[in-house]
């Protein structure tokens, strides 16, 4: 019967050759596990690089377009509020004249076009000018208006 020896007992053996191959072998390949981790990190900071390049350049060009900077190629927002504002005019002046055609009052229309808007959008209204609705009463109920109101806004 071979004895065993106990966990006191137990002794270490010199290491041999076969051993020293297999440390060396696990060692390499922790050495290439770390290459690859150091990869990974390096992939994750680039796709954290690119994300934050990407956000500087929209938030960029959120900025532009809020305060109505465009290279030429679009409109700016404030051209279109400004545009807005035109119709929103016209079609009031339109309702007014359809709703009163007989005590239709045309001056505060004139001055909202001509005054207010390039006052409220100096940046891209010059100057405006104002063209009169005008219509006609086909039958005692109906008014129809032949020339519409028109607010002409000037760069």
């Amino acid at each position: 019967m071979s004895r065993r020896p106990s966990g006191g007992d137990r002794r270490r053996r010199p290491p041999s050759r076969e051993s020293g191959r297999a440390d060396s072998a696990r060692a390499g390949r922790r050495g290439d596990q770390r290459g690859l981790v150091a990869l990974d990190w390096l992939l994750v900071v680039a796709g954290v690089v690119t994300i934050a390049a990407l956000s500087v350049v929209v938030v960029q060009r959120a900025i532009n377009d809020a305060l109505g900077r465009d290279d030429g190629t679009e409109p700016s927002v404030h051209e279109h509020l400004a545009d807005i504002a035109a119709v929103e005019i016209e079609t009031a002046a339109h309702a007014a004249l359809l709703a009163y055609p007989n005590n239709y009052n045309d001056e505060g229309f004139k001055d909202a076009c001509e005054t207010k808007l390039p006052a409220d959008f100096p940046e891209v209204v010059a100057s405006a000018m104002w063209d009169r609705p005008e219509g006609k009463e086909q039958d005692p109920d109906s008014f129809v208006i032949t020339v519409r109101a028109r607010c002409k806004l000037m760069s």
